[in-house]
């Protein structure tokens, strides 16, 4: 649902859903999260996608890669550039995802480094 509310253009709904789905008890998966902290990085809502990543954290869903990319890309959104580095660096897995979610971030910045 959440998906398919961004797919059309319609974050703030998607984020709305996505607390009411909080609200109902519902369970968050790596895609909902993925769905979620896209929405926010679309929004530039820097604040409520720190919030998200600390749920990340206390659902233990930190490992994840599909997750860890949406959190780095969220970030680099937000123009939170060590925030998305932290993030990269921290990530246990990383896949072509992860990689290019962090050549964004290094393209916003202006440089490229050794990661």
């Amino acid at each position: 649902m959440i998906s398919r509310l961004m797919q059309n253009g319609m974050e703030r709904e998607a984020v709305d859903m996505f607390r009411e789905m909080i609200l109902a008890g519902f369970t968050m998966d790596q895609f909902t999260f993925g769905s979620v902290l896209t929405a926010y990085g679309s929004l530039l809502a820097l604040g409520e996608g720190k919030q998200i990543h600390a749920y990340v954290i206390r659902t233990d869903n930190k490992d994840n890669v599909f997750v860890g990319s949406a959190l780095v890309d969220m970030y680099s959104k937000c123009k939170s550039i060590k925030s998305a580095e932290t993030v990269f660096k921290r990530m246990t897995q990383k896949n072509v995802v992860s990689w290019t979610a962090m050549l964004v971030v290094m393209a916003r910045m202006g440089s490229v480094k050794k990661l």
